[in-house]
């Protein structure tokens, strides 16, 4: 095996915003270090002892699981959930980054009935609702619950990079900002909502998303459509994410 250096691992981790990605096996006196982005895979040796392990295990470690235990035997994993981001949460409110609380920032409904507050609609068509959360996440589906919906009424849900955030670093680690709102991923897209599902609607793929660079400013966006002249349509999202603590 053909092995990169350290600095080639790091710098891939940087300028892809994927250092939580990162994978490592702790050998003897060595540690095997590699990270694979878009099919690129490059891998790293190094002694326990050398400053290059001295800069992962102080800048890198600390965000990281390891994929083998101390007999170097791999982890095996009976859930979808990848090992940093392994508690599973059930929620229909985003966190409150300001105050570092989770659970406590903006809720995912709408009710087209009300002409001010959270849940009103932003034009006469549509609702934009970001959502926020301290640490990173992986999204595993969820439920849709709404009444007075018609066949025009629907939902989608994205991950977005809004203007002014951390899109990616480039090669040097130079951060490069988005422009405006740059929409990273479609996780539903125009998803139906027709008369009304109190019982809620399931959203359940086979697997979770990509991580979510929530800590950066990303947010899950739902953009809520509806035609002008219904002026009853109202539901809520229960989201299920994966992410590090639920606390």
């Amino acid at each position: 095996m053909k092995y990169n250096q350290w600095i080639d691992v790091k710098n891939m981790a940087d300028r892809n915003n994927a250092a939580t990605t990162i994978k490592y096996n702790n050998l003897d006196n060595f540690c095997e270090i590699w990270i694979v982005v878009d099919g690129d895979k490059k891998i790293c040796k190094i002694k326990n002892t050398s400053e290059e392990y001295t800069d992962f295990q102080d800048n890198y470690k600390p965000y990281l699981v390891a994929t083998h235990d101390i007999y170097h035997k791999p982890y095996t994993r009976i859930f979808s959930a990848n090992q940093d981001t392994e508690t599973i949460c059930l929620t229909s409110q985003g966190d409150d980054t300001e105050n570092q609380i989770v659970g406590e920032g903006l809720e995912i409904s709408w009710d087209a009935s009300k002409t001010t507050g959270p849940r009103a609609f932003d034009t006469s068509t549509t609702k934009v609702i970001d959502i926020n959360f301290i640490d990173q996440v992986r999204i595993f589906g969820g439920k849709m619950s709404w009444i007075n919906g018609d066949l025009d009424c629907t939902g989608d849900c994205m991950i977005t990079c809004p203007e002014g955030c951390i899109l990616q670093l480039d090669a040097n680690g130079v951060p490069f900002y988005a422009p405006w709102d740059w929409n990273i991923n479609w996780y539903a897209r125009k998803i139906p909502m027709l008369d009304k599902c109190s019982e809620g609607y399931d959203l359940a793929p086979e697997g979770a998303s990509e991580l979510v660079p929530t800590n950066l400013g990303w947010v899950v966006r739902f953009i809520i459509t509806k035609p002008a002249e219904n002026v009853t349509f109202a539901g809520k999202i229960v989201l299920k994410i994966y992410r590090k603590s639920n606390v």
